[in-house]
């Protein structure tokens, strides 16, 4: 028997197309176009051409145009699956709202979200 130990359901994501941001320098906010595999409210698992380190901040917003929710998120885990890609394991700083996760489940090009002021700038 298996014993779910998540706080928060996961959902599977069909080309949940995100940006995620990173600070590559003290200087310099990398941004890449990534892909959801998974997302539940406390966190996501990413793919992803740029490399984070384990313990830094990612920022992760739909890839969606409009008023877009931004999450920040620590990095828990980094694999390469491929050349060039990684799967990226995020926790998410605070809970990732409903609109957030439906957006990504149904990629609704109507779904609108709050600004958060989470991206450093």
């Amino acid at each position: 028997m298996h014993i779910e130990r998540r706080k928060h359901a996961r959902h599977k994501i069909n080309e949940g197309r995100v940006w995620t941001g990173r600070w590559s320098s003290p200087t310099v906010f990398e941004t890449s176009a990534s892909l959801v595999n998974d997302l539940s409210l406390g966190g996501a698992r990413v793919m992803t051409s740029s490399a984070p380190v384990v313990g830094e901040y990612l920022w992760i917003r739909p890839a969606r145009p409009g008023k877009l929710q931004t999450l920040r998120a620590k990095v828990l885990e980094v694999q390469a699956v491929n050349q060039g890609n990684y799967r990226v394991r995020l926790e998410f700083d605070t809970s990732c709202s409903e609109p957030f996760v439906i957006c990504l489940l149904l990629e609704a090009p109507d779904s609108t979200f709050l600004v958060c002021d989470a991206i450093p700038g």
